[in-house]
């Protein structure tokens, strides 16, 4: 078995002084539900996953995460519909004029930045707008509870993904994690490309 190359990394190196750009570099690399995995590998409590599950962004991009959970075959056009259904048409306009071309595919599969594009599109409210995402969620037949529970979330992380408030929970709670032990644990659990991507953003810049 080829050794990891981590088994040589500087493990003095902790997570709490992980570059920022590096760290959002790694959120766009994982799936948006590889961080809950990578959490209890490092044996982050349950609790706390929870709690960032639903603060790991503004409500309408934990919307479709939650979305992406319980419908993964949801597709940009059905998505266009039910957009449409809530006559939120400035975000009909928007999917027409920037997604047009990832229109046949699962709402999934678009690029995790165009994601956050659409979802902070449809999560803002200009003053004649009375509709947003939990009439979205409604039509895709979310209860009320897990509605309200996607919208409680808290205020002070809302420009950060789960990943990035995962990096966070690591940073001001478990400050003993080395980088290394991070690219270990991707690599275990099967993100050899996101641990080698790691690898290397601190190879270069050593």
């Amino acid at each position: 078995m080829r050794e990891s190359c981590w088994n040589t990394f500087n493990r003095e190196l902790r997570i709490e002084d992980m570059d920022y750009n590096i760290v959002q570099d790694l959120a766009n690399r994982l799936d948006l539900k590889d961080w809950q995995r990578l959490a209890r590998a490092l044996q982050v409590p349950e609790s706390k996953i929870r709690d960032i599950s639903f603060t790991g962004n503004f409500p309408a991009v934990n919307f479709l995460w939650h979305l992406l959970t319980l419908i993964p075959g949801v597709t940009l056009s059905d998505f266009r519909q039910k957009v449409m259904e809530i006559e939120r048409y400035d975000v009909v306009e928007f999917i027409d004029s920037s997604l047009q071309e990832f229109e046949p595919e699962r709402l999934s599969k678009i690029p995790k930045d165009k994601q956050m594009d659409l979802m902070k599109r449809l999560g803002e409210k200009a003053a004649a707008i009375t509709k947003d995402w939990k009439n979205v969620a409604a039509l895709y037949k979310l209860k009320r509870d897990e509605i309200d529970c996607i919208a409680s979330q808290a205020p002070n992380c809302t420009q950060k993904g789960p990943m990035e408030c995962l990096i966070d929970y690591f940073q001001t709670s478990m400050p003993w994690i080395s980088v290394a032990d991070l690219g270990l644990a991707l690599e275990a659990l099967g993100f050899a490309s996101a641990s080698r991507h790691l690898y290397n953003s601190y190879m270069k810049a050593a």
